[in-house]
């Protein structure tokens, strides 16, 4: 009981704040803008020494005030740092986000932002009167979809390093697996590196 009535004395300090409305309000900005930059491909043009704005305008086909204002934001959002007029990928971006990296994630985007997924989405408040979602055929679960297929490419990058690790767990706990019984493979990844 002590605790509770701790509990509640320190939230009451704290001042009701709009806060969490607006970040989640603005969220979608930051969400064009990752698309964006993963769609120029500025995080692998940094990689390849492009690191000022004219030199990005070049490598990405951009216009350079565009650029400038898509890194200042990269910037400010941690996907960039800033020395002078030169950008610097962080050490997430370079593992994560340049193309060339063996463990990239931009590719999910196709799948996260796909029209049928973000469709789905922007009519969520006639989904939840509905109970169901307000595409037509059952959206992405009707039977042959193709949408999956963009899913199977899309989420492979993503989900190779568990896959991997799952298949090494299983090989060095019960030594050699006879049989898989895969549910819902979906992309099929975990499924392949087991049977390796």
């Amino acid at each position: 009981m002590q605790l509770i009535q701790k509990a509640k004395l320190m939230t009451s300090s704290i001042s009701p704040s709009p806060k969490l409305f607006f970040d989640t309000a603005f969220s979608i900005q930051r969400t064009a803008a990752i698309k964006a930059a993963i769609d120029l491909e500025i995080f692998t043009a940094l990689k390849e020494g492009y690191h000022t704005p004219s030199r990005l305008t070049s490598r990405c086909q951009a216009s350079e005030r565009g650029m400038r204002m898509l890194a200042e934001y990269l910037v400010m959002l941690g996907f960039l740092t800033k020395f002078g007029d030169s950008y610097q990928l962080t050490q997430d971006s370079e593992l994560f986000l340049v193309k060339t990296s063996p463990t990239y994630v931009g590719g999910t985007l196709e799948f996260i932002l796909s029209p049928p997924l973000f469709e789905g989405f922007r009519n969520l408040t006639d989904a939840i009167r509905k109970g169901g979602t307000t595409l037509d055929d059952k959206g992405t679960t009707a039977e042959e979809h193709p949408e999956w297929v963009t899913f199977a490419r899309a989420m492979v990058p993503m989900m190779i390093g568990p896959a991997h690790w799952i298949a090494d767990h299983l090989q060095a706990s019960s030594g050699t697996i006879k049989k898989v019984l895969d549910i819902a493979a979906g992309h099929g990844v975990f499924g392949v590196e087991i049977a390796k």
